[in-house]
């Protein structure tokens, strides 16, 4: 059955499912209000991003955006695939589409609280804590999410001050 002086036909590798992909969409999905689901754009998106491939999600809500650029959750939904794809490294492309996501809804905390993270994942830590201050500051005193992001706050904060200072050399 087989043909052994028949060439192969190798196949790239499949990523794997990760933790990760489903932890950011579930956060993503909680700062975005419940009762709306996504587009369906996003939705399939974030299918391939629970499978890792990152690629193909930043793909589909690129051609989402093309159709729909008020779409702040998929901006967000593509900055975070952009981010992931570049192993957390926060890209040009992706503070873009962050930031196309807070010029369409500037009060909603979704583009600085994922742009702390990727700051946070990529070490920039100073970076993350500005940000993620300015947006408590600029918050509504009844926001649904204060409390836990002056929560995330305090703990990056018990976190950097355990970090020592550089040395002069």
């Amino acid at each position: 059955q087989g043909h052994p002086a028949q060439p192969g036909a190798p196949k790239a590798a499949v990523p794997t499912p990760t933790e990760g992909g489903e932890a950011m969409i579930a956060a993503r999905r909680m700062l975005f209000d419940p009762t709306q689901p996504p587009s369906g754009f996003v939705t399939l998106a974030d299918g391939f991003a629970r499978k890792g491939q990152w690629d193909d999600a930043a793909g589909i809500l690129r051609g989402s955006l093309r159709e729909s650029p008020r779409d702040a959750e998929a901006w967000i939904a593509l900055g975070n695939a952009l981010i992931e794809h570049a192993e957390g490294t926060p890209t040009a492309a992706a503070l873009y589409a962050y930031s196309r996501a807070e010029a369409l809804e500037p009060e909603h905390p979704a583009a600085p609280y994922f742009l702390g993270v990727a700051f946070i994942r990529s070490q920039r830590f100073a970076d993350a804590r500005g940000i993620w201050q300015q947006m408590i500051e600029r918050a509504p005193a009844d926001a649904e999410w204060l409390p836990a992001m002056k929560e995330r706050l305090a703990q990056l904060d018990t976190m950097l001050a355990q970090i020592p200072p550089p040395t002069a050399q």
